[in-house]
């Protein structure tokens, strides 16, 4: 990690914008490591990186990285992902240079918009560059437990890859064909909620009692938590193999990173009625298989999200292409 002293304000270095390299990684740790609340770790800048519309870029100021930032190139859109200046950097045109550089890639008949998640203290930097605040809210959790929530109409797990053919048929819009879009857009991964026939878990639901029972009343329930255990997989296997899906929640890669980001809610028509009592079951189960969740929601799903611990940390907030606009200088 670097250990020069800050610059002095003043001072006019000279600023070079280019391609992140693996020789930055420590630097641009370092950077994130002192900007942000809810830091980024090693695993997760590599992964993000990996992703075919990703970039990362850095700052040299002279011959020091300076600034850092990550963003997705998607059909319609830039979207900021990370944007930070080292301290004692601040207030010497690095910042301005990666906006410059943000402006550089929009067009009006391609991609014609820049958003990005800001926290509260940044957003009068983004302001000042035009950007205006969106209906969309910025929330965090940290990891933490939380009640679970159940309805025997429903059975809800994390999904996984043979829920795919089931989750295209009925929101073809998350798996689009041939269609550039999020870095994140074609994984599959985050929790749905199954609609079983109440035949199915009545059967399950009476083996299950029936074990306990026998289990409570020989007095040997170290012997049977096994059983159980069996039965209630066989229960999920069954419910979700026959079911139809009722909601979805997708998220960013849960495994072997140390955040998530929420990032679409999507129920059936025929649930509905149902929508915030899926959409809490749904969360509890990314929540308690999940680090530190982030989510961009709309204000009126505040309530549902605070009900579950999360907090909001700032707000989204947009840039949209207009050659009128002057840009700011270098």
């Amino acid at each position: 990690m670097s250990t020069e002293s800050p610059v002095q304000k003043n001072e006019k270095g000279h600023t070079h914008i280019r391609w992140m390299i693996c020789r930055d990684m420590s630097e641009v740790l370092a950077i994130e490591n002192e900007s942000s609340e809810f830091p980024w770790k090693e695993e997760d800048l590599i992964r993000c990186l990996k992703q075919r519309n990703c970039v990362g870029m850095v700052v040299d100021y002279d011959d020091h990285v300076a600034g850092f930032m990550f963003y997705e190139l998607n059909r319609e859109s830039i979207n900021v992902l990370k944007f930070a200046v080292k301290k004692g950097y601040r207030q010497l045109g690095i910042g301005t240079a990666m906006i410059n550089k943000l402006f550089q890639k929009l067009s009006p008949d391609r991609r014609a918009r820049i958003t990005i998640g800001a926290i509260s203290s940044s957003q009068p930097f983004f302001e000042k560059y035009k950007f205006s605040k969106t209906d969309i809210l910025v929330l965090s959790r940290p990891p933490s437990d939380s009640q679970a929530i159940k309805d025997k109409r429903f059975f809800v797990t994390m999904t996984a890859p043979e829920d795919k053919p089931q989750i295209n048929e009925v929101f073809p819009e998350c798996f689009p064909e041939n269609e550039e879009g999020s870095c994140f857009e074609k994984e599959l991964c985050g929790a749905i909620a199954f609609v079983s026939g109440p035949k199915v878990v009545s059967i399950f639901d009476r083996v299950l009692e029936a074990v306990e029972k026998i289990s409570a009343e020989s007095g040997q329930s170290d012997k049977l938590a096994g059983t159980v255990k069996y039965i209630e997989r066989k229960k999920e296997l069954e419910m979700s193999s026959t079911g139809t899906v009722a909601g979805l929640i997708l998220t960013t890669q849960i495994e072997d990173v140390s955040q998530a980001m929420i990032r679409d809610m999507l129920i059936t028509p025929a649930w509905q009625k149902d929508a915030d009592l899926l959409k809490k079951m749904i969360l509890h189960e990314i929540v308690s298989n999940c680090g530190h969740l982030f989510a961009e929601v709309k204000k009126e799903d505040l309530p549902l999200f605070e009900s579950l611990g999360f907090k909001q940390i700032g707000q989204v907030m947009e840039y949209t292409f207009n050659e009128n606009t002057p840009r700011p200088a270098e």
